[in-house]
């Protein structure tokens, strides 16, 4: 505790008055020196560094973290600087995640720090973690807008590099947001918007509509043509995601300015509409029966048991009953849900 919250002198107090071993680990298996490096404590790891040899490549139980990786996320250059100084310290150094201390820098956004470690140490800019991601897709999942601009830059960063499920950095940046980044590697990066994914097939769209970025969603449909019915593997559109995830925003959008098609079923026979009502998203759902041209009908309990079925969902009585409710509450008949209601198990 003492040296997580940078207290010098409780922290020499403890080792030179009560011998308190230097080493010693926490639950996560991290030592004083992890903490010190975490906060970005110089001179207390200079200390334990320097006179007591401490080392910042011993890894914790947690993630496998080094004080050098805890370094490079806390901001601080000038301890990151000073840790590369000792012969011991090795730019990649991996954890248990196959991370390096570059991955760690660009999910924190500490630009200064990436730059120092991509062109003072030569490390692996392109090293993978156990999914495949690279410090540049972290920069983009993180939304780290300075971080991603300048890893463009430099030469050896491979920016269409892919990661396990084939996705690359326009898939992420469509997936987190904002629309700066998707947009600057659209239009200065060439990244192509109809790359698909592989392990689902899906567009940068897809991943857009799936978590709400409407403005992105209104950029790939408006500025890029990017067709709105568009399927993955599982015949799902943007409209599928839009409406299972509950946004309204681009559910609307898709409907009422791109003629999103609501009568299109995916591999479970689902429309939007009935994933609306699986993910009890009742404003989307009422929103989808209001404007579809076909009779968004409100299934009796036996029909919502094949619905459940066919999502993959347990149908249960109570499930069963739950979604019969929320049917009718899209449905605008207050008595029958009323009814529906007071019989509820």
């Amino acid at each position: 505790l003492a040296a997580g919250n940078n207290h010098m002198n409780i922290v020499k107090f403890f080792i030179t008055q009560h011998n308190c071993n230097v080493d010693v680990t926490d639950n996560n298996g991290r030592t004083p020196l992890h903490s010190a490096a975490q906060e970005g404590a110089l001179e207390l790891v200079k200390y334990l560094v320097t006179e007591y040899s401490c080392n910042p490549m011993q890894h914790d139980t947690i993630h496998g973290s080094t004080a050098l990786d805890l370094a490079c996320a806390s901001g601080s250059l000038e301890l990151v600087k000073f840790l590369f100084s000792l012969s011991t310290c090795d730019p990649d150094v991996k954890d248990k995640h196959l991370r390096i201390p570059l991955h760690y820098a660009c999910q924190e956004g500490h630009l200064d720090i990436v730059q120092f470690l991509v062109e003072e140490t030569n490390c692996s800019v392109n090293c993978e973690d156990k999914s495949g991601t690279t410090p540049f897709h972290v920069a983009v999942f993180a939304s780290k807008v300075d971080v991603v601009r300048y890893l463009a830059k430099v030469n050896r960063v491979d920016l269409e590099h892919k990661d396990s499920d084939g996705r690359n950095a326009l898939h992420f940046a469509c997936q987190r947001g904002p629309l700066e980044i998707a947009k600057f590697l659209v239009e200065e990066c060439n990244f192509d918007t109809m790359c698909r994914d592989t392990a689902h097939d899906v567009l940068p769209l897809h991943l857009a509509a799936n978590n709400g970025q409407t403005d992105i969603v209104k950029y790939l449909c408006n500025e890029k043509n990017c067709p709105v019915n568009v399927t993955d593997r599982h015949k799902r559109t943007p409209l599928h995601y839009a409406a299972m995830n509950d946004h309204l925003e681009v559910v609307r959008f898709l409907v009422l300015e791109k003629n999103g098609d609501l009568s299109m079923k995916d591999d479970k026979d689902l429309r939007p509409f009935e994933h609306a009502v699986l993910s009890r998203s009742t404003n989307v759902a009422d929103f989808l029966r209001k404007h579809s041209s076909e009779t968004c009908n409100v299934p009796s309990e036996l029909g919502l048991a094949g619905l459940l079925s066919n999502a993959g969902m347990g149908s249960s009585l109570r499930n069963m009953q739950d979604l019969h409710i929320l049917h009718l509450a899209a449905s605008g008949d207050l008595e029958a849900m009323k009814k529906a209601y007071s019989n509820r198990t």
